[in-house]
């Protein structure tokens, strides 16, 4: 793992204009950046920064290239709150559908990597119900990334489970789709019952070096943020909860993972969690420790 290889989520810095927030993450010293295609969202500390892409002009197309091609690396967050890609209601499906290809978009000509994609649950229906839907719908997903040479990255949190979210990259079995792991939404494959406590902290960590391993190289992206107990809250800066950065940190070296590792915080002291966040990080960089044995 190098240095170069973080990147920030402009999402870290709530209540900042975009330019301003983009201009914090290149002074903070990062070279790689997430942005937030999509627009008129807020986190418990302030409003996030965002756009929609289609809505952009050519001018402010090219003015948000500029602002951002310094970065060696770029992803885009798709929408997900409420553009769920499988619904009760078709028209909804595709309009959710024509947003993740806006975002495709964005990241094609902002001369990005990935774009970052959510799987989410139908309500009231078993996951084998929809799940052809869902197989059919990243395939088209990544058709479309091919196309514009950029990747899908299906992001950790659902299906449930790492087996069931491992089966469903293996499913979809395109080359353009793999996997955005999001280590802090690991916490939801954590018993119920273990929630919130010293055992599921441990299970926590096994369930994330479980998910590297099998996923391996399928893994394009990684968003870094820690978890608390007892509230069992994810979004936090690194050092402030259970999560054990370093055998992570050994499991991607061990898997030859050369993507971004993003920063995905909820701070109120967006820039202080930043600082902190990436100092813990480099610094577990710079020890050699043996990977972990299987």
């Amino acid at each position: 793992m190098k240095s170069d290889q973080l990147g920030a989520n402009t999402s870290c810095l709530h209540s900042l204009p975009l330019p301003e927030a983009v201009k914090r993450i290149r002074d903070l010293g990062f070279h790689g950046i997430t942005l937030l295609a999509f627009a008129g969202t807020r986190h418990g500390f302030g409003d996030l920064a965002g756009f929609w892409f289609r809505d952009l002009s050519h001018s402010e197309r090219d003015r948000l290239k500029r602002l951002v091609s310094s970065f060696k690396r770029l992803a885009i967050h798709a929408p997900f709150f409420d553009l769920p890609l499988v619904s009760n209601d078709p028209k909804v499906e595709q309009l959710a559908m024509e947003r993740m290809r806006e975002s495709i978009e964005a990241t094609a000509y902002l001369g990005g990597q990935v774009a970052i994609i959510h799987a989410n649950r139908r309500p009231n229906y078993h996951l084998g119900e929809y799940w052809d839907s869902l197989v059919s719908a990243f395939r088209s997903l990544g058709d479309y990334a091919a196309e514009r040479r950029v990747a899908v990255g299906l992001e950790t949190g659902f299906p449930d489970g790492v087996e069931k979210f491992v089966d469903l990259i293996e499913a979809i079995g395109h080359p353009a789709v793999g996997a955005t792991l999001d280590t802090g939404h690991m916490a939801r494959y954590v018993e119920r019952n273990l929630k919130g406590t010293p055992k599921g902290a441990r299970q926590l960590n096994e369930r994330l070096m479980e998910v590297v391993r099998q996923l391996g190289w399928m893994t394009i992206h990684c968003q870094l943020h820690d978890v608390v107990i007892p509230q069992w809250a994810d979004h936090h800066a690194i050092g402030h909860g259970v999560i054990d950065f370093q055998p992570f940190l050994m499991e991607l070296e061990a898997i030859g993972y050369e993507g971004m590792l993003e920063f995905e915080l909820e701070e109120r002291d967006g820039v202080g969690a930043l600082v902190e966040s990436k100092t813990r990080i480099e610094t577990l960089m710079s020890r050699k420790v043996a990977r972990p044995l299987l």
